[in-house]
């Protein structure tokens, strides 16, 4: 049954068209970083153009941070309404006769955790090969430009291949509960386009709540951007996902046991 989603996962043209997308509005965020790159040519500090630091203005760091902000509404594209398509065409019907639905919902949960943090990868790995092709592996220096704050960012300076794919991987972890987030929103909606929606709406929620109430444990930005994390520790990663897996949790066994009383009636 694992196999079977995860080829229709492949065949997804969302997948594919969420990618894409999400690459375009990372390079918009290169458009300040340009701007740098000819103040430091000026006067002479080509050392200071990093391909390290220009990673960073895809993913938000200055003024085109759209990114961090539509990335959760490109994670729900793939594959959080297959729940609910799969019920509507009757092809849950079809496959329920043959598999448990036990089997059924495991391999939703793990290919709709798949789905997030494959998009999530596959963006920012892309977005990493552009801005190496566009601009010099230079160390970043840190004492003209951005220094990061947070998990991970003692390794930014020295190695900074080892702090992007920290980046990648919390983004990884951030894109694979969201969209099992997403996939749980089938247990309220029943509009595939807002199940779809769902992880972007529930991601804004937390933000504008974290900004009105300056609650900034929660802001979920930081999932995203650990980079501009502040507070020490690890504690915005708990309780973040802490809160996505809970709730994530409560709505699947909704879903369940709805799901369940259809299926003897």
């Amino acid at each position: 049954m694992l196999c079977v989603e995860l080829r229709r996962l492949s065949k997804n043209k969302l997948f594919y068209v969420a990618v894409s997308f999400g690459v375009i509005i990372g390079l918009i965020g290169l458009f300040p970083y340009y701007s740098d790159t000819s103040y430091y040519k000026i006067y002479q500090l080509d050392t200071s153009i990093s391909a390290f630091e220009a990673w960073l203005y895809c993913l938000g760091l200055g003024s085109g941070a759209m990114l961090q902000l539509l990335l959760p509404l490109l994670i729900g594209l793939p594959y959080c309404d297959s729940f609910l398509h799969d019920k509507k065409t009757g092809y849950s019907k079809a496959v329920l006769a043959r598999v448990s639905f036990a089997k059924y919902m495991r391999s939703k949960i793990v290919v709709n955790f798949l789905a997030g943090g494959l998009t999530a990868i596959a963006i920012l790995f892309i977005l990493f090969l552009i801005v190496a092709a566009l601009f010099p592996l230079h160390l970043p220096n840190t004492d003209m430009n951005f220094v990061p704050q947070g998990p991970g960012a003692a390794y930014y300076q020295e190695h900074p291949f080892l702090y992007i794919l920290f980046i990648i991987g919390t983004n990884a972890v951030f894109g694979g509960l969201y969209g099992i987030l997403g996939f749980s929103f089938s247990a309220l909606l029943k509009n595939r386009y807002a199940v779809m929606a769902s992880p972007f709406l529930f991601y804004m929620g937390l933000l504008v709540i974290s900004e009105v109430f300056h609650i900034k444990i929660i802001d979920p930005v930081h999932l995203i951007a650990a980079y501009s994390v502040q507070l020490p520790g690890m504690g915005t990663f708990v309780w973040g996902y802490g809160a996505v897996v809970l709730i994530s949790c409560i709505l699947i066994m909704k879903l369940i046991r709805e799901t369940n009383k259809e299926l003897i009636q």
